[in-house]
């Protein structure tokens, strides 16, 4: 019988008859490197290749069947007869008479065994001198240096194919808050994917994210800390010591090698890290969140952000004219979600505030004092295919703006009125009321952080898009035409809104809220529930909806409420009176106990009075008016009912 050389380890076996081997198709991708180690140590089989822990291997090469195999066949190949172990094998095996009884094959093996006592070297009179350890030791020097550099040389290659297809990932933790972004010592970790085509995003983030959580365990290992949840945490780029840019919009459910490919092509990486395909990556949690608690002492000072874009620009110079095209040069310095061709508009600004949710305070600058500037997108097709649109709600369309800041430029979202046969005083009280309702909304927004803080209780961070907020009148120059179709405008910032960013939520509608889905929609079912619960039922805020800033924060947009006492001839056409308030409420309440933070509120037997704006509100239970399960803190209550009518904000 000739012998068959096994395709896979090249090994030559007497009786091999489906190569490769066992003990190669036992190999299968996947194995960990132990138990490859513990498979290479398993004796095998030289007859037919069948290997493990058999008694007959561990005197010799050849198992059970293959002695049988002999002793049947009355003869054993020669090659076979010169390993002392086998012969040794077969010779026990001829004296049980279990193998090798022919005649010429006893002789010839005998004949062999006297010839191996009396040879001199390696060949049969000694056993082989061995080079090298483990479970597959190297014959003789020279194959032992052969191997050696085969290997070395396959390593070679592989690395090098590596190279050219792996990406590496590294990932800091950082601390978010209102300032930018502050970096946590010894929390950098780093992993290179070798397959990055068929590795998911949030495979490689979830992977990072593991080591920065073990590694907080070890920091501070009195902390307990659940493992985070992609609501807490959002993802940024790293552009330099102190430049970050958020890529939480990237889908996460693609590969490694798109978002590389994206961050290659808007030129977010540097040429040293395109060519190394190598991403440094910031993990930022809310300085507040509980998943940090403990870390964020002794800290450096925050590092800005920036929004995520996909062209970058430096600022346009100031017209005399008072419309005129603008285009944007590129710059390292800046870089802007979209740049479609601007025009430069004139306007003066107002201004509102409260200090007590009900009683607004105006300024307003006159002509005399400098005006102000704001870029606005010169197409006004309210279409998808012009790069200045940004979208459109149920009465307004959206554009894209830009206005020059101390800072920098700041991106606006320029919100104006889709109905063009509206008077002047009409439009005008349209915008004037939301931009009034963000204003109260910021107020009550930051009662209900305190009622919050007040209580202990955690609220996934959110805020209404109100602090850089514009509403502003055109001051056209003469001779021209106004380029905004009304002589008033609303402008927000602009918040995430680029092809791979999310849609915007509508956290509730306007008659009913709904279940939450996640925490952000529980906060914010709240949040609207207190609204009703503060005014002492003048208002509740409806329509919730808004998008993540640049540092992932969520902000409310766009906002509307129903007023207990909403005039007849009122032109705000989405206040739905006491009608929808209490539709609202009784549609909530159903669901009220389900809700997390409603509960940890209270906010189902919350109590304001109006009467002393410092006066204690009280948590009334059904069993227990004054429980003392809920401490009294004092807080600015709500004013005296009625004051909170849209109807009041239209009048002046």
């Amino acid at each position: 019988m000739s012998q068959t050389t096994c395709p896979t380890c090249h090994h030559r076996f007497f009786r091999l008859e489906n190569p490769p081997c066992p003990k190669c198709r036992a190999r299968t991708p996947g194995l960990s490197s132990l138990l490859v180690s513990q498979l290479n140590e398993k004796p095998q089989c030289s007859g037919c290749g069948v290997y493990g822990d058999l008694p007959t291997l561990s005197n010799g090469p050849l198992c059970n069947l293959c002695v049988a195999f002999y002793k049947a066949g009355g003869s054993a190949p020669l090659e076979l007869l010169q390993d002392p172990r086998a012969s040794q094998q077969l010779l026990a095996a001829s004296a049980d008479g279990s193998a090798a009884t022919n005649p010429q094959s006893q002789q010839l093996l005998e004949r062999a065994l006297s010839y191996q006592q009396s040879a001199s070297g390696t060949r049969l009179g000694q056993k082989p001198r061995v080079t090298g350890t483990g479970p597959n030791p190297v014959l003789f020097s020279n194959l032992a240096k052969a191997h050696q550099y085969n290997a070395a040389k396959k390593a070679s290659l592989e690395r090098e194919k590596n190279k050219k297809v792996a990406i590496r990932i590294s990932s800091t933790l950082y601390l978010s808050n209102h300032k930018g972004l502050r970096p946590v010592p010894g929390t950098r970790e780093g992993h290179t994917f070798i397959q990055p085509a068929a590795t998911k995003v949030v495979e490689g983030y979830a992977c990072l994210l593991g080591r920065t959580h073990n590694r907080l365990l070890k920091l501070s290992p009195d902390t307990e800390r659940n493992e985070p949840s992609w609501e807490e945490v959002t993802v940024h780029l790293q552009e330099g010591t102190n430049k970050a840019v958020s890529i939480d919009h990237f889908d996460k459910n693609d590969s490694i090698l798109a978002l590389f490919n994206y961050l290659v092509q808007e030129n977010f990486l540097k040429p040293s890290q395109v060519a190394d395909r190598h991403i440094e990556i910031w993990f930022a949690f809310d300085e507040k969140s509980d998943y940090i608690s403990g870390v964020s002492e002794g800290l450096q000072s925050a590092i800005p952000l920036r929004q995520s874009t996909a062209k970058s620009a430096v600022p346009p110079a100031q017209s005399k004219a008072s419309a005129r095209v603008l285009h944007s040069r590129p710059s390292a310095q800046q870089v802007f979600s979209r740049d479609p061709p601007l025009v430069e508009v004139t306007f003066l600004r107002v201004t509102a505030s409260t200090e007590n949710g009900a009683d607004i305070s105006w300024s307003q600058a006159s002509t005399l004092e400098k005006t102000e500037t704001i870029l606005v997108s010169k197409n006004l097709e309210a279409n998808s295919t012009n790069p200045g649109f940004i979208g459109k709600g149920t009465s307004k369309y959206a554009y894209y703006g830009r206005m020059a800041t101390s800072t920098g430029w700041k991106e606006y979202a320029v919100a104006v009125l889709q109905d063009q046969q509206l008077s002047p005083h009409n439009a005008r009280l349209l915008l004037r009321a939301e931009y009034v309702l963000m204003c109260k909304g910021q107020y009550f927004k930051q009662a209900f952080d305190q009622l919050a803080q007040d209580l202990n209780v955690k609220i996934p961070n959110f805020c209404f898009d109100f602090k850089e907020a514009i509403f502003g009148s055109l001051i056209p120059k003469p001779d021209t035409q106004a380029h905004l179709p009304h002589h008033w405008f609303l402008a927000t910032p602009l918040l995430r809104c680029g092809p791979f960013d999310p849609p915007f939520r509508k956290f509730t509608g306007n008659d009913e809220m709904g279940p939450p889905e996640d925490a952000i929609t529980a906060a914010v079912h709240a949040f609207a529930h207190f609204s009703y619960v503060y005014s002492g039922g003048d208002l509740v805020f409806c329509d919730l909806q808004g998008g993540r800033d640049s540092s992932g924060r969520v902000c409310l947009v766009d906002p509307q409420c129903h007023t207990l006492s909403k005039a007849k001839d009122s032109p705000v056409y989405w206040d739905g009176g006491p009608s929808k308030i209490k539709i609202v409420i009784d549609k909530h309440l159903q669901d009220c106990s389900q809700n997390q933070y409603c509960n940890a509120l209270g906010l189902k037997f919350l109590q304001y009075t109006a009467d002393d704006p410092f006066e204690e509100p009280g948590h009334q239970g059904q069993d227990d008016p004054a429980s003392p399960s809920r401490p009294k803190k004092k807080r600015r209550t709500a004013s005296p009912r009625g004051v909170m009518a849209i109807n009041s904000l239209l009048t002046s």
